[in-house]
């Protein structure tokens, strides 16, 4: 199974994927913020991360972006509450796997991070 970093700022949102997703087996590190984020990819590289972009502390995707040594081959799917364009392009060019859209049901990200951890 994959070892997920999940970077997500709302608590009950990052409680409940977190139950998800060790239901489903993988092992499940949080981070409610982006300096949080930079010290867990300190600790080792996750197979997976599941980066939300609007967070207290920086956009997600500038993190990415200053930050892909430190995600080295690491997976990344961004779930974001807000959906634009612009960040989906900009997303894709930094080569992120999947672009989702919240609400995402537990059960597709669950086989989200199966099939790309496989991959």
């Amino acid at each position: 199974m994959a070892r997920v970093l999940l970077i997500e700022d709302e608590q009950l949102l990052r409680w409940s994927l977190v139950q998800c997703l060790e239901k489903a087996g993988h092992t499940v590190e949080t981070a409610s913020s982006l300096a949080q984020a930079a010290s867990r990819l300190s600790e080792g590289q996750p197979d997976v991360v599941i980066l939300d972009l609007a967070l207290p502390d920086g956009h997600g995707l500038d993190f990415y972006e200053e930050h892909q040594t430190e995600f080295g081959k690491a997976v990344v799917l961004v779930m974001t509450a807000v959906g634009r364009a612009e960040d989906e392009a900009r997303a894709t060019r930094l080569g992120v796997a999947e672009f989702l859209t919240k609400p995402v049901t537990h059960q597709a990200l669950v086989e989200l991070v199966e099939q790309r951890a496989r991959a």
